[in-house]
């Protein structure tokens, strides 16, 4: 049984230390000491892929506008801040190991709601209310929406059109016309089991919630030879031709709006990361 302080919310000094931690690590590229999970994973993917185009790590650039979304439990939290005009959002979960980065975004989510001692209120994964889906509804119809490439009409009404639904999936149906008639597409998302939300000062949520992805590529008789061109894939599989199957690993994370019920949930970023590539 847990004791009660592993249950006391983390002091904001405490969660400054941390984020300053973390930055301290990510500038001597000690990921596997700053990250943990489908984070990490797609960090050193990413890593990979630049190394492959020749491209070095730049200078992290200093931050501003510190804020952070504490939840009174204690597990995790949220720290966001600015670099530029861009946003950056990192979740914070308490491992066995210490504390790590498990997942992230570059977003503009709706502003965090806090009760009257400051603390963020998180969801249950499960939890509706009031909202147009739960945290998991959102993030398994979203799954579902990719996975049937937009022709699950339930997963369609769900969702507000934008760049990470109608039109990824409208890329997905476009990789598939192209390889209709020689090449056979098997699209396999599977949701990750760890999922983050908070609700929001206008009454609905944000959600964090991450993917991992396997493309299959099946040639048909006669297929001419299949070449990926994409950056990342490109430089995974080093310009090569496939003539008969290829099988693509990746991972995304996703931040998802929800509004209270009607409405639609709006998908608003996507870290995306080639994992690996295995063809013949």
């Amino acid at each position: 049984m847990s004791s009660p302080a592993a249950f006391a919310p983390v002091p904001q000094a405490e969660a400054k230390r941390i984020l300053g931690e973390y930055e301290r690590l990510a500038k001597q590229a000690d990921w596997k000491s700053a990250e943990a999970g489908l984070s990490l994973q797609m960090t050193n993917a990413d890593n990979r892929v630049n190394a492959l185009l020749g491209e070095r790590p730049g200078k992290r650039p200093a931050f501003t506008k510190t804020r952070f979304a504490i939840p009174p439990s204690g597990a995790w939290f949220l720290a966001e801040y600015q670099t530029g005009s861009d946003w950056t959002q990192l979740i914070f979960q308490k491992t066995a190991e210490g504390w790590r980065v498990v997942s992230g975004s570059v977003a503009r989510p709706p502003a965090i709601a806090t009760d009257p001692n400051g603390l963020a209120t998180a969801l249950n994964a499960d939890e509706r209310g009031d909202l147009a889906a739960s945290p998991r509804q959102a993030a398994e119809t979203h799954t579902r929406l990719m996975s049937t490439l937009g022709e699950d009409a339930a997963a369609k009404r769900m969702f507000a059109s934008g760049d990470y639904t109608t039109e990824l999936v409208a890329g997905l149906r476009s990789d598939r016309q192209k390889a209709r008639g020689q090449w056979t597409l098997k699209y396999q998302p599977q949701l990750v089991p760890e999922i983050y939300a908070l609700r929001t000062e206008d009454g609905g949520a944000v959600v964090w919630y991450g993917v991992r992805q396997q493309d299959t590529y099946t040639a048909r008789p006669g297929a001419a030879e299949l070449r990926l061109t994409q950056r990342g894939w490109a430089a995974l599989s080093r310009g090569a031709f496939y003539k008969s199957k290829v099988t693509m690993k990746s991972g995304a994370i996703y931040v998802a709006v929800i509004p209270p019920s009607p409405g639609k949930v709006r998908v608003i970023s996507q870290w995306f990361s080639p994992f690996s590539i295995n063809g013949s």
